[in-house]
C-alpha cells in the first residue's frame, strides 16, 4: 500500500496493490513434499548417501551418515570435508570428488580405511557427478557401505591359508590337489622340483599321467571311489 498525498503533504489517498500468491505457495508446498519424501527414501537405505558441493561442502546427507558420524543432520550439512575428518584423510576424499568432477564420470569401489572416534572401519565407495537441472556438475554424490566384516573374514581367510600352506611345507611329503578328473589344480614347490615341471605345466599335467600304466588303473578307481 502507498499513501499519496498532496503538495502540502495532506494526505490524499491510499493505493494499494494485491499479488496472487496462491500458485507459488502452492508450488513450494509440492516442492516441499517431494523433499521430504526424498528424505524418506534415503533414510531408509543402510548405504551412506551424501551429496557434496564443488567447495567439499556437505549439502545433502541420510540418517545412515549421520548415525556413523554421530553428528546431527543439521550440524552436517553445510560443513567442508576436513571440519570433520582428520587432515590427511579429508584431502583422500577431495581428490576422489575432483577426479570425479573433473573427469565428469564415476568413480565406483573406492576401498578405504575411515576413522572415527570409534576406531578405523573399512569401507566401499561409489562417487558419481552431481548435476543441476541444465546438466552442470555441481558436485558429487557418494554412496559407502561399511565392508568393515567382510574385510575381516578375508584376512582371516588369508592368515588361514598361509598356516595350511607353511604346514605342508614343512611336512616331507609331495603334496598337491587334483579335480575329479584327475588334473592337478594346486601344487607345492616340491612337485615341481620333483617333475622339473613348471606350475603352468603341473596344472594341466594330470597326475595320473605320471604313473606308470599299471598303476593308472588302479589309483583313477580310487579317485573315482573317493569322489
Amino acid at each position: 500500500m502507498k499513501l499519496i498525498t498532496d503538495k502540502k503533504g495532506n494526505p490524499v489517498e491510499i493505493v494499494g496493490t494485491w499479488l496472487d500468491v496462491s500458485e507459488t505457495r502452492t508450488l513450494e508446498e509440492v516442492l516441499q513434499k517431494q523433499n521430504e519424501e526424498l528424505q524418506i527414501i534415503i533414510d531408509s537405505v543402510p548405504a551412506w548417501i551424501f551429496y557434496k558441493d564443488k567447495e567439499n561442502r556437505f549439502i545433502h546427507v541420510n540418517r545412515a551418515f549421520c548415525e556413523v558420524m554421530k553428528i546431527p543432520k543439521e550440524q552436517l550439512e553445510g560443513v567442508s570435508c576436513f571440519d570433520i575428518y582428520p587432515k590427511e584423510q579429508a584431502e583422500d576424499f577431495w581428490k576422489d570428488d575432483l577426479e570425479v568432477m573433473k573427469s565428469e564420470k564415476p568413480k565406483r569401489n573406492i576401498i578405504e580405511p575411515v576413522k572415527t572416534d570409534e576406531g578405523i572401519f573399512w569401507a566401499k565407495t561409489d562417487k558419481i557427478p552431481y548435476r543441476d537441472t541444465e546438466g552442470n556438475i555441481i558436485g558429487i554424490i557418494g554412496f559407502t557401505l561399511d565392508i568393515t566384516e567382510a574385510t575381516k573374514a578375508e584376512s582371516k581367510i588369508k592368515i588361514s591359508e598361509k598356516r595350511h600352506r607353511s604346514l605342508i611345507t614343512a611336512t616331507a611329503q609331495i603334496v598337491w590337489t587334483t579335480n575329479a578328473g584327475g588334473d592337478v589344480e594346486e601344487d607345492m614347490p616340491d612337485l615341481r622340483t620333483f617333475t622339473g615341471q613348471s606350475h603352468d605345466q603341473i596344472k594341466g599335467w594330470g597326475w595320473l599321467n605320471s604313473m606308470h600304466p599299471d598303476d593308472q588303473e588302479k589309483n583313477s578307481s580310487s579317485l573315482e571311489e573317493g569322489c
